[in-house]
C-alpha cells in the first residue's frame, strides 16, 4: 500500500538541505516529524560546508560587517586654523624669536668648544721655545704593503686598510716620554682601541732631524704596540734636546 504524501515508504533517511530536518519511520506510527538537533543526528553524507558557513565568515542577511577601528582613524585632517591679523603677527613674532635664540645658543656652544681647545693648547707642552706649536692638530700619513697609517700630532693615530673599511685608533696623545736629556724626541698616545684578548693600542712616536715634516715608517713590534717615525726640522738644533731639558729645569 503506497505510503500517505509526506511520509516515507523505506528506511532510508532524507534530509531537507539546510533546513535541519530529516524525514524518518516514525517509531510510534504517527509519522511526524522531528528536528535532527534534537536527537543530535546529522546524515553522514551531508556536506558540512552548508551547514557551518557561518563559522566560516559568512554573514548572514540582517547582519552588517563591522567597520576596523583604523578605517574610523582615517579621516579627514582637520582645516588649518585661522588667525587673525593681530594674532597670527604675535605668532610669526614669537617664531623668529625662537630661532633666534636657538642660532645664539649654537653660536655660544661653539665659542664655549673654541675655549676649551684653547685651554688645553695653553696647557701642552710644545718643547724648548714652543718650536712644536706649529704642528699641533697636523695630519701625516704613511702607507705600506697593507695598511694607511695617518698621525696628527697632538691628537691621535689611526690605521686603516688600504682595501677599504673603517678606521682603527692606535691612540690619543698624551705625553712626551723621551729619554732625560732628550724629552722632547718621543711621543706617546695611548688608549687607542682594545685587541681582542689584548690590552688597548699605543702608540710611541720617535722624533727627528729632517728637512720635512714627514711620517717616515710604522711598525708593530709588540702585539698592539705600535712605533712611528718621523721626522721633523723642529729637532734639527743641535742643542734642542739640551735646552729642552733645561725648560723643564726652569
Amino acid at each position: 500500500m503506497p505510503g500517505r504524501r509526506g511520509t516515507p515508504t523505506d528506511r532510508n533517511t532524507y534530509v531537507r538541505r539546510g533546513r535541519g530536518y530529516d524525514v524518518s519511520p516514525p517509531d510510534t506510527g504517527h509519522g511526524i516529524f522531528k528536528a535532527a538537533k534534537e536527537r543530535g543526528e546529522i546524515n553522514e553524507h551531508q556536506p558540512t560546508d552548508d551547514l557551518d558557513h557561518e563559522k566560516e565568515g559568512e554573514i548572514p542577511d540582517g547582519d552588517e560587517e563591522e567597520v576596523p577601528e583604523e578605517e574610523h582613524e582615517k579621516e579627514s585632517p582637520e582645516p588649518e586654523i585661522q588667525y587673525d591679523e593681530e594674532t597670527q603677527a604675535l605668532i610669526d613674532e614669537a617664531t623668529s624669536a625662537r630661532e633666534r635664540f636657538q642660532e645664539a645658543e649654537k653660536a655660544i656652544n661653539e665659542l664655549q668648544s673654541e675655549i676649551r681647545q684653547l685651554e688645553e693648547k695653553l696647557g701642552r707642552d710644545y718643547g724648548s721655545e714652543e718650536v712644536f706649536v706649529s704642528l699641533d692638530g697636523e695630519c701625516f700619513e704613511y702607507t705600506d704593503l697593507e695598511y694607511i697609517y695617518k698621525l696628527c700630532l697632538y691628537a691621535m693615530a689611526t690605521q686603516r686598510s688600504k682595501s677599504g673599511g673603517s678606521s682603527v685608533n692606535l691612540g690619543h696623545w698624551n705625553e712626551w716620554v723621551g729619554p732625560t736629556g732628550a724629552k722632547y724626541t718621543k711621543m706617546k698616545y695611548d688608549r687607542g682601541l682594545t685587541c681582542w684578548n689584548g690590552p688597548a693600542r699605543s702608540t710611541i712616536v720617535t722624533l727627528s732631524c729632517g728637512t720635512e715634516n714627514k711620517l717616515v715608517s710604522v711598525t708593530e713590534p709588540n702585539r698592539c704596540e705600535y712605533a712611528m717615525e718621523f721626522s721633523t726640522p723642529a729637532l734639527c738644533n743641535p742643542n734642542a734636546a739640551e735646552t729642552a731639558d733645561k725648560h723643564d729645569e726652569l
